[in-house]
């Protein structure tokens, strides 16, 4: 999992979209709305890249390797449990303080 920062002043670049929105892979078909939509806390429309400025944006996967167990977002939003791999939502820090992630053994294991 990572974090994408936008500066405080800095200019917000389209082009920074598909480094962290889970909504695309590339910088074609951009919807600034879905982009927005998408955080987490959903942002209200009408949008402005300005809003983005001096935000820090959670991204990535999470996954559950092993022979058993389960991971799970608990806490600043909830995700279903995972027993393979969750999908980040995309979290604005300057809106949700902290993401806690539980991750859950199953004992015992036989291989």
């Amino acid at each position: 999992m990572a974090v994408y920062s936008y500066g405080a002043s800095s200019e917000v670049a389209w082009n920074t979209f598909d480094t962290w929105s889970t909504q695309y892979g590339s910088n074609s078909n951009l919807s600034f709305d879905t982009v927005m939509g998408a955080l987490e806390p959903a942002d209200a429309a009408p949008h402005q890249a300005s809003e983005l400025r001096g935000n820090s944006i959670l991204y990535g996967t999470i996954h559950c390797s092993g022979a058993s167990g389960t991971i799970q977002v608990t806490s600043g939003y909830t995700s279903s449990t995972s027993t393979s791999s969750i999908t980040l939502a995309n979290v604005n820090f300057n809106s949700v303080a902290s993401v806690v992630i539980t991750a859950t053994a199953t004992y015992p294991v036989y291989l």
